[in-house]
């Protein structure tokens, strides 16, 4: 199992960082790296979502529960089905200022190839952390 944890200091409100980073269609328009997503409202506060993003040379599809939590600025997602053995966390944002806050991305994954675990995920974790980056850098230019 390995974890990625990513933060980024953000110059505006906390509660329109969160709002841009629930709509997760907003992806699909602004980050490269996401080919689609299709989302299915489960509730006010839960939603299941498809992904399909490039990953390295190569596409990863999962589909994961998420649960939005406004009032604290958080989303919690876990993988239903998909590529990845395992993959679960959140996203978080912290204010700080009317102006500034912080938003966390944290994710636990794991890859069910016990003989190449030590290998892969690695890399894995760090390809995983490039592409979040990126994404942030294209939602929050």
């Amino acid at each position: 199992m390995r974890n990625v944890r990513l933060s980024k200091l953000i110059y505006q409100d906390a509660a329109i960082v969160f709002e841009k980073i629930s709509d997760f269609k907003n992806f699909e328009k602004l980050c490269d790296d996401v080919i689609s997503i299709d989302i299915e409202e489960l509730s006010a506060c839960e939603k299941q979502s498809k992904w399909m993003v490039y990953f390295k040379e190569g596409i990863l599809l999962w589909v994961e529960n998420d649960v939005f939590e406004p009032e604290e600025f958080r989303i919690s997602f876990s993988q239903v089905e998909g590529d990845l053995d395992d993959f679960s966390g959140y996203w978080f944002v912290k204010p700080i200022s009317a102006f500034e806050c912080e938003l966390t991305f944290e994710a636990r994954f794991s890859i069910d190839i016990p003989t190449l675990e030590e290998m892969v995920e690695p890399l894995a974790a760090s390809i995983l952390k490039d592409n979040v980056q990126k994404m942030l850098d294209q939602l929050f230019k």
